[in-house]
């Protein structure tokens, strides 16, 4: 997960800046 801490192709913004310090390898 690039950003995104669903895992989906496209990230809601809110879900973006809610984990954009946190990064998925997943």
């Amino acid at each position: 997960c690039k950003g995104c801490g669903i895992c989906a192709t496209e990230c809601p913004v809110k879900a973006i800046k809610m984990i954009d310090e946190k990064e998925f390898t997943d």
